[in-house]
């Protein structure tokens, strides 16, 4: 299968109070050429981190891509000039930011703040610009998109600002759209909506997508593989149903068992993972997932495991897999 992006070896720190942060440390993963891939782990674990290196957007100082490759079109997209990544950000590569309530400028129309995408992208004139965005409100479903193109963001409910940004995020096309946490702070209604609405303009605009999420439900329905990310590493990686059907990390089977399942009663506890993630300024020897391991042995305090592939493109990182 073509591989549209390749992040290899990826390394990011920042530089907190004289301590060195190691957010994401080592990534490396394929994004297939019209698949959903789905990163999914614990807040804090790098996934977000991972998505801003991509579209280089990590703030230096206090951080920095330390080492690494991002393959994109053939090209390391880490060493480009800045005005080169400027053409690819938002054209070729586009994100949908967690929050729309602070990614939104709340002193600009909406539309306005969608046309900027064409003016930066491309020379038409602003009669062309305007029913090109009112196009695209259109298509992520605004309704009476030649009114509300004139409307502010806190004139609009929370799931169609979320609409406003995948609008913008959509508006050129882009061969990879990142998805970071879209469905964030919406009620489950909406959320499904908002999911369908991407399945369906990946569809239309032929877009792989990097899907972030902590929520497994969501990977699950849109997902074709995911990638579980814990303390800065990736521990797991399979197709979907492989993941679902067969965790072979602790990690991951722990995030599975934490699902409420059907027919599941109110008077028992969910199972959870104990302990806490380890502090990312000290790293410790061995696997980071040790002290909250069901299955840990003496080896794995001392040595790190590595990212085994296996006969059916499967990866994982465990001394002891399920």
């Amino acid at each position: 299968m073509e591989n549209i992006l390749e992040i290899k070896d990826l390394k990011v720190e920042f530089e907190i109070e004289g301590k060195t942060l190691t957010a994401v440390d080592g990534v490396s993963l394929d994004i297939a050429k019209g698949k959903t891939t789905g990163i999914v782990g614990e807040s804090g674990c790098g996934k977000s981190v991972t998505a801003f290196s991509v579209m280089r957007l990590i703030p230096n100082p206090p951080g920095r891509i330390s080492s690494g490759e991002i393959i994109y079109g053939g090209r390391d997209i880490m060493k480009l000039p800045i005005n080169d990544m400027q053409k690819i950000r938002g054209r070729e590569i586009s994100m949908i930011f967690q929050e729309p309530m602070t990614a939104l400028n709340p002193v600009y129309t909406v539309g306005d703040q969608i046309a900027e995408i064409y003016e930066l992208h491309y020379e038409l004139s602003k009669a062309e610009i305007k029913n090109r965005t009112i196009e695209m409100l259109h298509k992520v479903g605004i309704p009476s998109p030649e009114k509300r193109v004139n409307d502010y963001p806190h004139q609009m409910s929370g799931g169609m600002r979320q609409r406003i940004m995948i609008a913008m995020a959509l508006a050129c096309s882009p061969k990879i759209l990142i998805a970071d946490e879209p469905t964030t702070a919406l009620d489950v209604t909406i959320q499904a909506q908002i999911l369908e609405l991407i399945s369906d303009l990946k569809k239309y605009f032929n877009t792989s997508v990097i899907f972030i999420t902590h929520d497994l439900g969501v990977v699950a329905q849109v997902c074709d593989e995911v990638a579980v990310m814990y303390a800065g590493k990736i521990v797991e990686r399979a197709n979907v149903m492989d993941l679902f059907e067969n965790p072979r990390h602790p990690y991951t089977k722990g995030l599975m068992d934490s699902i409420p399942k059907k027919g599941f009663s109110k008077d028992r506890k969910l199972p959870t993972i104990d302990g806490m993630v380890p502090d990312l300024f000290n790293q410790q020897k061995g696997c980071r997932f040790a002290e909250r391991c069901f299955k840990c042995q003496e080896l794995c305090k001392t040595k790190e495991p590595e990212l085994v592939k296996t006969d059916n493109n499967r990866e994982y990182a465990c001394h002891y897999p399920l």
